[in-house]
């Protein structure tokens, strides 16, 4: 036959095969229910998400000392037997849930995986591209070169005599204006 037009890279792509979306699980199931887990563990768990909903919000809000400070906050006060700390511990059940639910809906729908896969195909198309037209190798030279001009410019004082060069055209311009205009 005639010889191919397009190079092989792109007629190759990455595929993902799925079968369709599995039944739910049981699994599923703690998305819409309770709890269900050693009191000890549990405790940990909510303390955990109430620290991490405040230190998140934390850092939304005011910057990375911020989420420190609230993360600590929350953790001390889910230990609390009071209405500060069972506020502090509704919010840490529903990070709890919101995590298994989460690790639920990526089990079924195999979410991070094909997040990676998409990931890896957009890596792999960049690197096509790369050495389809020496993007790597000219970055490479762009660099060597910024750093020859750098060298130079230490030795020579380039940029130093460049820049008093164009403050003396500045002010002899300034002059000439000045006296054209008396």
């Amino acid at each position: 036959g005639a010889p191919a037009t397009l190079p092989l890279e792109e007629h190759i792509h990455a595929v993902t095969l799925t079968m369709g979306v599995p039944p739910p699980t049981v699994a599923s199931l703690a998305c819409t229910g309770t709890l269900r887990q050693a009191p000890r563990r549990q405790e940990k768990q909510v303390m955990g998400a109430a620290a991490a909903v405040a230190a998140g919000t934390g850092l939304m809000l005011l910057g990375p000392l911020s989420a420190v400070a609230l993360g600590v906050g929350a953790a001390y006060a889910s230990t609390r037997e009071d209405q500060a700390g069972s506020a502090i511990r509704r919010v840490g059940k529903v990070g709890v849930k919101a995590v298994n639910c989460a690790r639920v809906l990526d089990e079924e729908y195999r979410i991070t995986t094909k997040a990676m896969t998409v990931g890896q195909s957009a890596i792999d198309q960049v690197m096509v591209v790369s050495a389809r037209h020496g993007i790597t190798e000219r970055a490479r030279d762009t660099g060597r070169a910024l750093k020859a001009l750098r060298k130079l410019d230490e030795r020579h004082k380039v940029t130093t005599t460049l820049g008093w060069g164009i403050s003396s055209a500045g002010s002899a311009l300034s002059g000439l204006v000045s006296k054209a205009t008396r």
